[in-house]
């Protein structure tokens, strides 16, 4: 509201499909037009304009004139005689709804001191109401209200006339004081599409443009939603439907006329297994009970209209199938409903819907037209029959079934896919066609709902992805000879069913595959690889403002020679100025990485290395040195959302390396040349070990975990050895307590390393290694020293001021008593 209290200002609401957009613009108008102002909103659809009309009436605080501004003779009239029901009447409006700019113009130019004036109009009717401002004297808005806004994104070529959608921006075309943009789905245009468009001398209206869209002035994705209990949590449901079995059940009853193809009958099969919840397992206790509401999206309206005829015949047929198994399949009766139909059409189909009856499942089949802001009865399930191109229809299409309703726990995005039989996993799953739906939701879902990525992440670490479920379901059906008599399997143990039907199972080994394959199609595999190209930015502008800070100022000087002193006597006397500033800006991007990582463990915060940085740190904190940072905030939400839910030490660390190959070698590309890091592969390193093992107990009669036995990683890299010795087994508990020293005991593991970033890492790996090997409080590891090996052979240093708990020892003499 303050940002929009100026004259000129423009702003953008962003709030996830079903969290209270209308509400918000409608308290923003009365606050900033209130009694006796004016204000427009503008909507994409007919039926969205009845439906605001009729909430902003319900919820109004003042009085409201309103006038509607759309084609559609139906809308100011009631859609059912029940009152409950009525959409909108003829007596909310102070006018019949009109599309004359003379008209609009005469009715609500006159002053309503006690009422708010409000026009409702779709965006195609824009023009006629910039004519009335500007040819009939209609006044100047207040507040222009944009719902959908992406709609409002296109392009704006010279010399000709500009889209309705786009008429909103301009000020010159349509007066309004201020504007408010508001949508769950920013539309912004990539790299690619703005050449293109360059190339035609266009200028696209993309909603990244804060001189046209306004800042973000408020914003709640799906996550923040449903963790606040706006909306219900989503599970999508990949159902997959072999032709064999698709085609082996005989439909009867279908219209007259109508007939199906595998692929349709297969995909009908599949929504209708999941709607009745027959694969039990698959969806969460206690919400097992079939499904009563579901939209079903197709990309035409001959594919709607299919479905509607023939979803009750393929359900009767289906059932009579699966009867023998002692499943059954609930009444299924589907309505047609498109672009086409009015106003008081699409309202008897809601109705329709919403009147679903107990124990019978009602789907209402569209081709385009409920995705976008349009409320419905409460949904159990969406399901995508054909792929979409659009990513912003999907997204809306979900926020229909995220909507809340009284003992709704989940709402559930069915998408069905047939697959030839008798093929191996690899083979279909590679045929991209069958799979476009699939790939096409889910990217899309990943795009706008922030928790998917890491959702993602962790189906790649083999750990349980609660928004996906996978059921596979394939023939499970004596092959049969000639003459009608049945064979025996070739092979009874190939396929390993878990659960067998009649004539079909689901299958263990299919779902991994699917996963496997999910993870390769959506997740983002250069998402920290692109963040490291912004990292190197701002870490280098920190080198630029440490290196003028330190030659500026004295106090600012003596901490740092202080710091670059302490460097040169632990590390190596050829530590230059230059080295230790980079140090402090490596530092100071990646500590929020490690508190991302791992909270108060963070090695960033509790290494006495990193908190020696945090005292030089904060000595320059006052000059402004963080301020190029906050841009990198998104970057450290994301590695938060990554390791959410990765509960192991081998998924924490695989996230760990993961970081460091992908990020950190990209984003400070100086030390990785200059000190050639790379890595030993587990699977060598678990070899390594276990050979030592080996080797001490066969020449030494001794073992890893004996007290006599140290062992030292001189350049220990992100600590794998280390790390990989605590998970092992080859040590039990109570040799690693020793073995890892505290407490006034003295490590008998030991690691060395120079780069502060690996530094930080092995610290953070042995730490937590430690913890879930023994179930001890966090301790850190005494046992590790951020130095060159090579310039060891000294004699022992003093401990150092600014981190004096970092271990160190000499090479001369024997530094671990006892050891052989």
């Amino acid at each position: 509201l303050a940002h929009l209290k100026a004259p000129g200002s423009r702003g953008k609401l962003l709030m996830a499909c079903g969290t209270g957009k209308t509400l918000v613009g409608l308290r923003v108008a009365e606050e900033l037009a209130g009694a006796g102002g004016r204000m427009l909103v503008l909507v994409p659809s007919l039926a969205l304009l009845s439906q605001t009309l009729r909430a902003w009436l319900d919820d109004a605080r003042l009085p409201i004139r309103a006038f509607a501004v759309c084609s559609d003779n139906q809308t100011g009239r009631p859609r059912r005689t029940n009152a409950d029901t009525a959409d909108m009447d003829v007596l909310d409006l102070a006018w019949p709804a009109t599309t004359d700019a003379t008209a609009l113009a005469r009715q609500a130019t006159p002053a309503a001191p006690n009422a708010m004036t409000v026009v409702f109009a779709t965006y195609q009717s824009s023009p006629m109401i910039g004519a009335a401002q500007q040819e009939h004297g209609l006044p100047d808005f207040d507040l222009a209200v944009a719902d959908e806004a992406h709609r409002t994104a296109g392009a704006l070529i010279p010399g000709e006339d500009p889209s309705p959608f786009v008429f909103v921006h301009d000020n010159a075309r349509l007066h309004a004081e201020r504007r408010l943009y508001m949508t769950a789905t920013p539309k912004v245009y990539a790299r690619s599409a703005r050449n293109r468009a360059g190339a035609f001398a266009a200028t696209l209206c993309s909603m990244d443009d804060e001189e046209r869209y306004g800042p973000m002035l408020h914003e709640t994705r799906f996550g923040d939603a449903v963790e606040r209990g706006l909306l219900s949590d989503y599970r999508v449901i990949v159902l997959t439907v072999p032709e064999s079995l698709a085609a082996g059940i005989r439909i009867r009853n279908l219209a007259e006329g109508k007939t199906l193809t595998v692929d349709e009958q297969g995909k009908m099969i599949g929504c209708l297994r999941a709607l009745a919840k027959m694969d039990g397992e698959q969806f969460p206790e206690g919400d097992r009970a079939p499904m009563g509401r579901a939209i079903a999206f197709c990309n035409l309206v001959k594919s709607s209209k299919q479905l509607e005829a023939s979803i009750g015949a393929v359900a009767e047929a289906y059932g009579q199938q699966v009867a023998g198994n002692g499943e059954t399949v609930p009444s299924v009766s589907a309505r047609h409903v498109d672009g086409t139909c009015n106003a008081t059409a699409r309202a008897d189909a809601l109705a329709f819907l919403e009147e679903t009856p107990p124990g019978e499942i009602r789907i209402l089949t569209n081709a385009r037209c409920l995705t976008e802001g349009v409320d419905v009865p409460a949904l159990d399930g969406i399901l995508f029959m054909h792929p979409r191109k659009s990513q912003i229809e999907v997204v809306q299409a979900v926020g229909r079934v995220m909507r809340k309703a009284p003992g709704k726990k989940l709402g559930y995005v069915v998408l069905p896919v047939v697959v030839p039989s008798l093929v191996s996993p690899q083979q279909f799953l590679a045929d991209d066609k069958r799979w476009q739906t699939v790939w096409q939701m889910l990217n899309a879902i990943r795009s706008h709902d922030e928790r998917f990525e890491g959702m993602l992440n962790r189906l790649e670490m083999g750990e349980a992805g609660q928004h996906i479920s996978i059921i596979t379901l394939a023939d499970w059906q004596p092959s049969m000879a000639a003459d009608g008599t049945q064979q025996p399997a070739a092979d009874p143990d190939a396929a390993k069913p878990s659960v067998a039907y009649h004539n079909l199972t689901i299958f263990e080994g299919l779902p991994e595959a699917i996963r496997t394959r999910m993870v390769e199609k959506c997740g983002n595999k250069r998402y920290w690889e692109d963040w490291a190209t912004d990292v190197a930015r701002i870490a280098q502008a920190h080198i630029a403002r440490i290196r003028a800070l330190v030659d500026a100022g004295q106090a600012e000087r003596d901490v740092f020679n202080e710091f670059l002193k302490e460097l040169r006597d632990d590390i190596n006397p050829d530590v230059s100025a230059e080295d230790a500033i980079e140090m402090l800006a490596q530092h100071m991007v990646t500590q929020p990485v490690f508190d991302a990582l791992f909270g108060e463990a963070a090695a960033a915060r509790r290494n006495p290395v990193g908190q020696g940085m945090q005292t030089v740190l904060e000595v320059l904190k006052p000059s402004g040195i963080a301020v190029e940072a906050e841009s990198l905030d998104p970057f450290y939400d994301s590695v938060r959302r990554r390791v959410q839910g990765a509960t192991s030490a081998q998924a924490r660390q695989a996230i760990v390396v993961e970081l460091y190959d992908k990020f950190f070698r990209k984003a400070f590309p100086r030390v990785s040349e200059r000190l050639g890091i790379v890595y030993t592969p587990v699977e060598i390193v678990d070899f390594i070990l276990h050979s030592v093992q080996h080797v001490l107990g066969q020449e030494f009669g001794s073992a890893l975990g004996e007290p006599d036995v140290h062992i030292l990683d001189p350049f220990t890299g992100t600590g794998t050895f280390i790390t990989r010795m605590l998970q092992s087994g080859l040590l039990s508990p109570e040799q690693i307590l020793r073995k890892y020293g505290g407490n006034g005991r003295p490590p008998e593991l030991h690691a060395n390393e120079i780069v502060l970033l690996a530094y930080y890492i092995a610290s953070v790996n042995i730490e937590v290694a430690f913890q879930d090997a023994t179930g001890s409080p966090y301790r850190p590891f005494a046992g590790i020293c951020l130095t060159d090996t090579f310039a060891l052979k000294r004699p022992m240093l003093p401990p150092l001021p600014l981190h004096p708990h970092q271990s160190a020892f000499p090479l001369e003499g024997n530094p671990w008593p006892g050891a052989r």
